[in-house]
């Protein structure tokens, strides 16, 4: 019985007991294995306990009846829950750590998929490194947890299995990392993944603990054998994305039509980790501007908490001339047009205005429009038409 990995199959993230370490508790657990394994080859249920009295007596006479309990709970735990024998393995990245960065070089944000898995027999990973649908379709995961913010690093990720399956062992162990359109997991066609990342480690150490291959299962295999301890450290070979720095960096899926649109970008710089259909859809009003989503993003503003209005009318700086100003994304990025119209009885926007267009960014540009010259300047009214670009 693998008494090292019972703590994490049933919470994975174990936590100390009367005041022993994690470490501390897998260590003792060990040797308590090893120590039942002399006197039977046969340990799977808690009768066999009986068989070791010594073992057991030996091992507990350095603990207060308080800590025996406790640690005799974790025992109970192991052998009521646990098949005989298992193996555990931990990844971890960030905080201390290479992070993950996506395919533009900045931190992954938090919620997108990070997996440790193989693939099916005779599957060749690394001819097959671009066609996601055909990766996805012969992997075989063997835990999933998300990118997170740990400790102030973003991009960081941990997470600890316990796996019984013999048909891994052996077998090279990938992560897999991958960003959607949705913050979902990777759809059987990939058809929501962005960018990805195929990462593993081709060196052999002499401390198997860090090696990326799965660990056999059995009644044979004497710890830490069954245990795997990785890190982003380690990675050394990338099939899919690239090492930059040390750091597992994302590239974007083949075929520019999936890379993240600017309208992506924006959903996601102004509701985070909410998909909700009724908040992001273009045609909803967020935020108290009162402005469909999509006129907000062609007027690259944040509806949810504006730092400023979306325009504002002005002077011309010669000669006084009213008119109005705005910042819009550009149209060959948004895909949509933010046009200034002017009126002086709000029936016909006819009037042609003296424009004047000022980049801003490599996404936004400022716009200024003024009433023309000898134009009646005592009323006029401003629009801005915003309606896809052609």
């Amino acid at each position: 019985m693998t008494f090292a990995s019972t703590a994490a199959a049933t919470s994975p993230d174990p936590q100390p007991s009367e005041g022993y370490s994690p470490g501390q508790i897998r260590n003792s657990k060990w040797g308590i294995r090893n120590s039942l394994r002399s006197q039977s080859s046969h340990l799977t249920s808690a009768s066999a306990i009986s068989h070791s009295p010594s073992a057991i007596g030996s091992f507990c006479s350095a603990f207060s009846p308080s800590r025996l309990r406790a640690f005799a709970g974790i025992l109970l735990a192991a052998l009521l829950t646990l098949p005989a024998f298992a193996s555990t393995i931990s990844i971890q990245g960030g905080f201390g750590y290479p992070a993950a960065l996506d395919a533009s070089g900045n931190p992954v944000d938090a919620g997108y998929e990070v997996a440790i898995g193989t693939f099916e027999d005779g599957f060749d990973p690394a001819l097959n490194a671009a066609d996601l649908p055909a990766l996805l379709a012969a992997w075989r995961p063997y835990g999933i947890t998300t990118t997170r913010e740990i400790f102030g690093t973003p991009g960081s990720f941990y997470f600890e299995r316990v796996n019984n399956d013999p048909s891994f062992a052996g077998k090279r162990i990938y992560l897999l990392l991958t960003r959607t359109n949705n913050l979902a997991s990777p759809a059987p066609d990939a058809s929501n993944v962005t960018d990805y990342g195929i990462f593993t480690s081709l060196a052999t150490p002499a401390d198997s603990s860090s090696t990326w291959t799965f660990p056999a299962v059995g009644p044979e295999v004497q710890p830490p054998a069954d245990l795997r301890q990785l890190n982003t450290s380690q990675i050394d070979s990338s099939l899919f994305g690239a090492l930059d720095a040390g750091s597992p960096t994302l590239a974007w899926k083949t075929g520019t039509s999936t890379q993240p649109t600017a309208w992506d970008d924006w959903v996601r710089s102004v509701f985070g980790e909410n998909t909700d259909p009724s908040s992001i859809d273009p045609d909803a009003v967020s935020g108290s501007s009162g402005l469909k989503n999509f006129v907000a993003f062609a007027l690259a503003t944040n509806p949810v908490a504006p730092a400023a209005p979306a325009y504002e009318t002005t002077t011309h700086p010669a000669d006084g001339r009213i008119g109005i100003r705005f910042t819009r994304t550009k149209s060959e990025v948004s895909g949509y047009s933010a046009e200034p119209e002017a009126s002086t009885d709000l029936s016909d926007w006819t009037l042609t205005l003296e424009k004047t267009v000022t980049p801003e960014t490599e996404t936004t540009e400022s716009v200024a429009a003024y009433l023309p010259i000898g134009s009646d300047q005592s009323k006029a009214f401003f629009r801005i038409q915003v309606e896809p670009a052609n």
